[in-house]
C-alpha cells in the first residue's frame, strides 16, 4: 500500500535519485535540498550504474534491464550475434575425463557474469 509519505532517495558518488507517488513530494524534496546544496536538474535517467531505465506510456512503471551487460559477457565468451539457448555450448561443461578439460577460467568468468546479471 503506498501513502504519500512513502519516498525513495537514492546517492551515488554526486548524483542524486528521488523516487515518490506523487510529483509534488519530489518537488518539496529537492527544494528542500536546494536550500542548502546546488543541484544540477538532468531529468528522468536513462542509466543507472548500468542498469537500463525505461518508464511506460504513463510513467508509472519503470522498466530495469541490463541488456548492454548481457551482450558484452555474450561477446566476451565468444557468443556475439548468435541466439542464446540453454543448455550452454558444451565446450562449458565440466570434463568426462581427464583428458576433456573444460576452460576453468572461462567457465567460472561466466558464471560470475551470469550471478551478476541475477
Amino acid at each position: 500500500m503506498s501513502t504519500s509519505s512513502d519516498q525513495i532517495i537514492d546517492t551515488h558518488i554526486d548524483d542524486l535519485i528521488g523516487i515518490a507517488p506523487e510529483e509534488s513530494t519530489l518537488d518539496w524534496i529537492e527544494q528542500s535540498i536546494e536550500k542548502t546544496v546546488e543541484l544540477e536538474k538532468s531529468g528522468r535517467p536513462t542509466k543507472v550504474l548500468g542498469i537500463e531505465l525505461s518508464w511506460n506510456k504513463n510513467n508509472t512503471e519503470v522498466i530495469l534491464t541490463q541488456r548492454a551487460l548481457i551482450e558484452s559477457i555474450h561477446q566476451r565468451h565468444g557468443r556475439s550475434g548468435t541466439k542464446s539457448s540453454l543448455p550452454l555450448n558444451e565446450r562449458f561443461y565440466a570434463p568426462r575425463t581427464n583428458e576433456e578439460q573444460a576452460p576453468q577460467k572461462e567457465y567460472q568468468s561466466l558464471i560470475r557474469g551470469l550471478l551478476f546479471i541475477v
